[in-house]
Order: C-alpha cells, then sequence, then structure tokens
C-alpha cells in the first residue's frame, strides 16, 4: 500500500491499530500544498482501516476511528474537503463513492 501526504496531513495511530490494504492500494491524504488547513486521520486502540483501492482525501477532512472500531473504503472514493467522518463501531463505504460537507 502506498500512502501520500501533504505538508498538512497528519495520522495519528495507537500502537494497536491497523490499517490493511488490498494489493496495490494508494491512500491520497491532502495533496494541495497551498492550503494552511489541516487533514487528520486517527486511530484509536485497536482500530482498524481497510483502504481496497484508491483513496483521496482533501485538505480539512477529519477522519476518526474510535476504540475497537472499524472503517472500509472501497476503491475509487473522494472524501471533499472539511468533511468530518467519526466511526465508533463499523462503517463500509462503497467503491466510486464521492463524500462531501458541503
Amino acid at each position: 500500500m502506498t500512502i501520500v501526504l501533504g505538508r498538512n496531513a497528519k495520522i495519528k495511530l495507537s500502537s494497536s491499530s491497523n490499517i490493511i490494504s488490498t494489493p496495490g492500494a494508494r491512500l491520497s491524504f491532502v495533496l494541495v500544498y497551498y492550503s494552511t488547513r489541516k487533514a487528520l486521520l486517527h486511530l484509536g486502540n485497536n482500530a482498524t482501516l481497510r483502504i481496497n483501492g484508491s483513496v483521496s482525501v482533501k485538505k480539512g477532512v477529519h477522519i476518526s476511528i474510535q476504540n475497537d472500531a472499524t472503517l472500509e473504503i472501497g476503491h475509487q472514493t473522494f472524501i471533499n474537503e472539511d468533511s468530518k467522518i467519526l466511526i465508533y463501531n463499523f462503517c463500509s463505504i462503497g467503491s466510486h463513492t464521492a463524500i462531501s460537507y458541503d
């Protein structure tokens, strides 16, 4: 799996969290360099993120996967600016999906 981070992206992982991916998967996180808005991916204790293909996350996005929770994201998924995703148990975002706050 390839993870590409822009300068305003931050990933916080607990020591017991997992990021699992299919072969060739790619997570692109804030590749716009002129923005000062930060993006955050947080995985709590025993949290799991499954990436099943190409996923693009834009500036200002906050994704928080709480303790013992799982988030699955399908191929060709786009999460647009300022979206907030908070997972307490389980969520599956399908392939070819666009999520936008506004």
